[in-house]
């Protein structure tokens, strides 16, 4: 959620380039008989994050494994170089609290597992997938206990959700603890552009660089914008290719593009 200092404008020119950019992979872009052939072509292509999901991890309760987790971390990073750079996807259906109200203590049950899960991952970044904008007590529950994890909460848009609705939503409610996705697919499926969200970079938790229907990343104008925009700012959060697994060549050509791209 942390941009450094916005320089002037938008544009190249009124920019001072910063150093290089953070980039991940999520381990949902590959099937998982292959986890470590991925590590290591990561690792030679620059990436140092993998963007994890806990419960491919660990499939039985999986936000009990807190020793497991902090295990894993230190394999991935000895064995890699590879940081976890954020958790996802998290607290599925509790953001629909709106229309079908959880039991109060049940969401901060469920919030605290998360939490203390990604503390003992070195992570901070609990991404939430959102088909209907979070109602408001419950963002502020989650805002309140990610904060005190010293976490953040991402709402990340699907299903017709935009980048910029969520910023919206976001900034009028100021929460401490929560940010927001910056989901190209999104943005690609509502045709939103990067100047429209320039105002509310301040909200970004963290960049997902991927298709509509999370197929092979396509060359697109929009990387190299949001390239000199967040170099600009000193983005200091991470950008994670997510994919459909597809066979390994395509998805490699893939991590190659964004790690050129974003370089």
């Amino acid at each position: 959620m942390l941009f450094a200092v916005f320089v002037g404008g938008y544009g190249a020119e009124g920019m001072r380039i910063m150093g290089n950019l953070r980039l991940a992979a999520s381990i949902q872009s590959w099937t998982e008989t292959v986890d470590e052939t991925f590590y290591a072509k990561m690792q030679e292509l620059g990436y140092t994050g993998l963007e994890v999901m806990p419960e491919r991890v660990f499939p039985e309760e999986t936000y009990a494994h807190l020793t497991g987790a902090t295990l894993f971390t230190g394999y991935l990073y000895q064995s890699f170089g590879l940081k976890i750079a954020g958790l996802s996807p998290v607290l599925q259906g509790l953001g629909k609290a709106a229309n079908n109200p959880f039991d109060q203590e049940k969401q901060e049950d469920a919030i605290a597992a998360a939490c203390r899960f990604a503390v003992s991952c070195h992570c901070n970044t609990l991404v939430m997938e959102c088909e209907t904008l979070p109602e408001e007590h419950f963002l502020n529950t989650c805002g309140l206990l990610a904060s005190q994890y010293n976490c953040t909460l991402v709402l990340e848009p699907r299903a017709g959700l935009s980048v910029l609705m969520l910023c919206r939503y976001v900034k009028m409610l100021g929460i401490p603890g929560v940010a927001v996705c910056l989901n190209v697919g999104a943005m690609l499926a509502e045709n939103e552009k990067v100047t429209e969200l320039i105002e509310y970079l301040p909200l970004i938790g963290h960049v997902r660089i991927c298709e509509p229907n999370l197929g092979e990343i396509q060359p697109r104008s929009i990387h190299r914008e949001l390239t000199l925009l967040l170099k600009g700012l000193g983005y200091q959060g991470w950008i994670t290719v997510q994919m459909n697994p597809v066979d390994a060549p395509t998805t490699i050509k893939s991590l190659e593009y964004v790690a050129e791209t974003f370089a």
